[in-house]
């Protein structure tokens, strides 16, 4: 059934409608309609994830409706991204941040911005990093741009705050004057972080200008990011393998990787598949069928293969690479 389907929109509306009187249903139904509340988030924050806010909304109404605070602050930010931007938030936007903020949810206080609001948040992400935190950690280094915080965090072990850390000595070089030791640490904090698997470490070894960054090392953090089924990764990789670029005005790229026909064609393949009506990927689709027309009878047998394996082992693919989490005003 099509995302676009007035049949859907129906059943969404009537899912909502179930919610709002979950109290008062039967326990056989109640458990069926959890469990739709349940799959209803999952495919939201997948489309979420992919960047398809419009789409995703579809589903996350049901699962916000029914008071899933991850799926109200999800909302938000849809509703935020298709008013196009952040500058001013809509009634619906502040509809869904109160609701999850209503149940503690500390970015949704975060991100209302009034006094009240981020006096709570504090209250809590302070009682959280108490314990031991580092998200509560992170949470406090927004609220109060003490980079003390990030420090606790990174002595965590936590990837997010290595990588965090690293972007705050950078945007402010006044927290260590001395330029080659900030330089050598941010090095070596992004490092730890993408070693420890953070996506947006990983990327930005993987992209990076810096020419200090071997051609080795980005081999190894494409492959990384594509493994962990980060969709810009993914079709770099693919792109790499096949001795292509997806961008037209440039030489290809290998990263000194070695042509794969196969296995490019099963990654651009794997891609289109699992964001099948989430994004219009029209180049790859070209490249993915020049691709297989240039298959033995073998190498589709092997591209099948590795393509079985894609799909047993990335269940998803997503491009947002951080958290979204957002200092607000009061509106």
């Amino acid at each position: 059934m099509s995302i676009d389907s007035p049949a859907l929109s129906s059943l969404f509306t009537l899912l909502t409608q179930l919610n709002t009187q979950a109290e008062t249903t039967p326990a056989v139904l109640g458990l069926s309609l959890g469990q739709l509340n349940e799959a209803a988030k999952k495919t939201g924050l997948a489309l979420f994830k992919l960047e398809n806010y419009e789409k995703a909304r579809y589903h996350l109404t049901i699962a916000a409706a029914a008071g899933d605070a991850e799926s109200q602050y999800a909302m938000a930010t849809c509703e935020t991204r298709l008013d196009g931007g952040f500058r001013s938030a809509s009634e619906n936007t502040k509809k869904w941040l109160r609701l999850a903020a209503a149940q503690d949810h500390i970015p949704a206080l975060m991100r209302l911005g009034d006094r009240d609001s981020l006096a709570k948040a504090k209250d809590l992400a302070t009682s959280a990093a108490a314990d031991g935190s580092a998200r509560a950690m992170l949470y406090l280094y927004t609220l109060t741009q003490d980079a003390e915080w990030l420090v606790k965090a990174t002595a965590t072990g936590n990837p997010e705050a290595q990588y965090t850390l690293a972007e705050a000595y950078r945007e402010r070089p006044e927290l260590i004057t001395n330029t080659v030791e900030r330089a050598a640490l941010i090095a070596e904090l992004h490092q730890k972080s993408a070693d420890s698997g953070y996506p947006e470490a990983v990327y930005t070894r993987a992209f990076t200008s810096d020419k200090t960054v071997s051609v080795e090392e980005k081999q190894t953090r494409i492959t990384q990011l594509a493994l962990m089924g980060q969709l810009d990764g993914i079709l770099e990789y693919g792109y790499a393998l096949a001795g292509l670029s997806q961008d037209r005005t440039r030489a290809p790229h290998t990263y000194g990787l070695e042509r794969n026909l196969p296995k490019a064609y099963a990654m651009l393949q794997f891609v289109l598949m699992k964001t099948d009506g989430a994004l219009l990927l029209q180049t790859v689709e070209q490249d993915a069928w020049a691709l297989r027309h240039q298959l033995s009878p073998q190498d589709s047998h092997t591209a099948q293969t590795i393509l079985n394996e894609l799909q047993d082992t990335l269940p998803v693919v997503f491009k947002t690479l951080n958290p979204m989490v957002i200092l607000g005003r009061a509106y």
